[in-house]
């Protein structure tokens, strides 16, 4: 089941609306009232536990579309060769719409060595 909500700053999400993010910053309104500050702390959340399986899709639609390119992943993304394999390994395994929003990429990689029809009920 893949989040339904996008992760993408959104121009009225109130929370975001006090910070701005850059390539190796994050910039905070010094106006940014406490629930605000909380919120962005939860999309950053989120964002960290799905950056694992957005590299292992990307890397599975790579290898489907263009051949295996781990070097250029490695290039790309800054990743060490294991990892890129690891990641790519349980989102080929776990597909889509097996994945539960809230569960960590370890708890999918947990169920990824079961077979597709257990590995949502395991989730759940």
């Amino acid at each position: 089941m893949p989040e339904e909500t996008p992760l993408q700053p959104a121009d009225n999400s109130p929370e975001l609306r006090h910070c701005r993010f850059a390539e190796n910053a994050l910039i905070l309104a010094e106006g940014m009232v406490y629930e605000d500050w909380r919120k962005v702390g939860e999309y950053l959340s989120r964002i960290d536990q799905s950056v694992a399986f957005w590299v292992g899709d990307w890397l599975c639609f790579g290898e489907a579309k263009y051949g295996e390119k781990y070097a250029q992943a490695m290039e790309q993304t800054g990743l060490d060769y294991d990892t890129l394999v690891h990641y790519k390994y349980v989102a080929q395994a776990v597909p889509q719409d097996a994945r539960v929003p809230g569960l960590s990429f370890s708890h999918h990689r947990w169920v990824a060595k079961y077979p597709a029809p257990e590995q949502l009920s395991l989730l759940l």
